[in-house]
C-alpha cells in the first residue's frame, strides 16, 4: 500500500439509536493516520479487532460491513475512546451510516501583492 492511495474518510450515524448514543456529527476515518500508528499500537488494535490494518481499509473502501465496522470504531474511538468503548461492544447499524471523502482542506496560500494604490495613499512624488 503506497501513501498516496491511502484517503481520509468522514461517516455519521444516521439512525436515531446511534445518533442518540454517538451524536448525528460527523467522525473522520483516515487511513494514513491509522497506518501511521506506533507499531505496538497497530498490534494492540488489530488484536482488539481480530483484523490487519490494511484489510480494515481494503474492507471499508468496499463497504463491506466488517470494515465499515471497524473503521468506524477506529475513528469513534479516536475522536473519544470512552465513547468508542470496546470494539467487542460497538454495535451501530452500520449499513445506515452516511459515508463520503472527506473534504480536502487547501493549504493556506498568501493573497498576491494588488498593485492598485489604496484610495487615501498620496502618489509618488514628481523627480526633479
Amino acid at each position: 500500500m503506497q501513501a498516496s492511495d491511502l484517503k481520509a474518510w468522514r461517516f455519521r450515524f444516521t439512525e436515531p439509536v446511534d445518533q442518540e448514543k454517538y451524536g448525528d456529527g460527523w467522525f473522520l476515518w483516515d487511513e494514513a493516520a491509522a497506518i501511521r500508528l506506533p507499531a505496538r499500537q497497530l498490534i494492540e488494535l488489530e488484536g482488539e479487532i481480530g483484523i490487519r490494518m490494511a484489510r480494515v481499509i481494503d474492507l471499508a473502501r468496499v463497504s463491506a460491513t466488517v470494515g465499515d465496522l471497524a473503521a468506524a470504531w477506529l475513528a469513534v474511538r479516536a475522536a473519544d475512546p470512552e465513547l468508542a468503548g470496546t470494539y467487542a461492544d460497538f454495535n451501530p447499524l452500520i449499513a445506515f451510516t452516511d459515508w463520503e471523502l472527506a473534504p480536502v482542506e487547501e493549504p493556506e496560500t498568501a493573497a498576491p501583492l494588488d498593485p492598485t494604490p489604496a484610495p487615501d495613499s498620496a502618489p509618488p512624488p514628481a523627480a526633479e
